[in-house]
């Protein structure tokens, strides 16, 4: 099996592929993980034809629509590592050595700055390694999503008093080369605000009291970030190094804070300046239009007001994005078959929010552990149509998903892509899907 997929590493590293395509390159069967043969690969039409050869010549098209929806995954926990999705490893003490810190600030703090810096590289290095982009190949992923800490950048991070690992961008790098290598479409997110822009989530890489980054210092570090991550993938895209060449949107910021606590600067300020900062680093490198990255907010759905509100009316390339954890709506009741339902019928885009993308979902449900919700044999069907049917319904209504996450150091799948393929919950062709059924009756 190993030499199969260095074997196949190697043949999919030759490829020029650029957009998300129909045709898988890779599947799994009874043998292992096998190449599929080119005669058995739909062939790309003459629109999709011409981006590979601009990419091919160094005129990248960061965003040309395929013919089927962007299909991903997120890499969560590799680059803003939230303790629950990889205890095992952070509490080992021959690993990350954690503990019972509740973030990676409080890791860094436990070790001392170099010791945190070593014991983290070799996270990003072991986390996900370059053999699992071939599983995600063979699965029939198409894009990526990676969430990324502000405290990549070096030179924003507070030295008296932000403790974080320092060193990941050639990490970021070489992962975004595995994903360039084999067609993926990349969209960075930053994940962790300075200042955190949730209070107590191990997603923003502190546990914070209180929700830090709503003021004009910290959008400002932030802004800075976008535009220093903008000239990194812009100059990481084409000549000698080009192995951010697919990435092709950046989301600003990850889940701020929403509905009763929204903060009205988020949309007045930080929106405006934060697209402001990534398109005027382009214009700055020259980077024409038609190669511009698409950047990112929330929709109006997530509840921290109309993300297009305050934008420049010129605005061009933006991205709208949704996160839909079913069980934490209290408006869907807590059946079985209520929650297919609302999979193939809640249009997750709003009003002229176009393209939007469900970025952040899973199958987790309600009440993990009762008899009902339960990963028992019992309820496997369930969780099977459950998946069909959100696939079905988010390619309906937006562009597509990325599942989170692909990697759960746990045996429940629910939250796991690997996972669920594992368990046979998520078939590894996903173009069965829409003949599944898995909505008939409910449009």
């Amino acid at each position: 099996m190993l030499r199969q997929l260095t074997a196949l590493a190697a043949l999919l590293a030759t490829a020029n592929a650029w957009l998300p395509d129909e045709s898988p390159k890779a599947r799994m069967t009874s043998r292992g993980l096998e190449l599929v043969p080119a005669a058995e690969q739909v062939n790309a039409t003459e629109f999709e034809e011409a981006a590979i050869v601009n990419a091919r010549n160094g005129k990248h098209r960061r965003w040309t629509p395929g013919r089927v929806p962007l299909r991903g995954v997120n890499l969560g926990s590799l680059f803003v590592y939230e303790p629950w999705l990889a205890e095992p490893e952070w509490k080992d003490a021959s690993r990350m050595d954690c503990g019972d810190s509740k973030s990676e600030f409080d890791c860094v703090i436990r070790h001392g700055q170099t010791k945190a810096n070593q014991k983290f590289q070799q996270h990003w290095q072991d986390f996900i390694p370059e053999s699992e982009f071939d599983l995600m190949v063979a699965a029939g992923i198409n894009t990526v999503r990676i969430p990324i800490g502000y405290w990549m950048y070096d030179a924003i991070i507070e030295p008296n008093s932000e403790r974080f690992p320092r060193g990941g961008l050639e990490h970021l790098k070489r992962i975004c080369g595995y994903a360039s290598d084999r067609g993926f479409y990349i969209f960075l997110e930053l994940h962790g605000a300075p200042g955190a822009q949730k209070a107590q989530e191990a997603f923003t890489g502190q546990y914070a009291p209180t929700p830090g980054f709503y003021n004009d210092y910290n959008y400002g570090r932030a802004t800075q970030f976008l535009s220093w991550l903008t000239e990194v993938v812009h100059r990481t895209g084409e000549g000698s190094d080009d192995r951010m060449r697919n990435v092709g949107a950046i989301g600003v910021v990850n889940e701020p804070l929403s509905w009763e606590n929204q903060v009205d600067s988020l949309r007045r300020k930080f929106y405006p300046d934060a697209y402001n900062a990534i398109r005027a680093k382009e214009s700055q490198l020259g980077i024409p239009r038609n190669d511009a990255l698409h950047v990112g907010f929330m929709n109006t759905l997530w509840g921290s007001g109309n993300p297009k509100e305050f934008l420049p009316s010129g605005a061009f390339s933006t991205i709208f994005e949704d996160h839909r954890y079913v069980k934490f709506d209290p408006s869907v009741p807590k059946t079985h078959d209520d929650y297919i339902r609302d999979a193939c019928t809640n249009d997750r885009s709003s009003p002229g929010e176009d393209p939007t993308v469900v970025t952040e979902w899973s199958i987790s449900p309600p009440d993990e552990n009762t008899s009902y919700w339960d990963r028992s044999d019992a309820n496997k069907a369930f969780f099977q149509k459950w998946f069909r049917a959100a696939v079905i319904g988010y390619e309906r209504f937006t562009l597509g998903w990325t599942f989170w996450t692909w990697k759960y150091q746990s045996d429940d799948w629910r939250w796991s892509y690997k996972g669920a393929l594992d368990a046979g919950v998520i078939p590894w062709d996903l173009n069965t899907v829409a003949s599944s059924g898995a909505c008939n009756g409910y449009i």
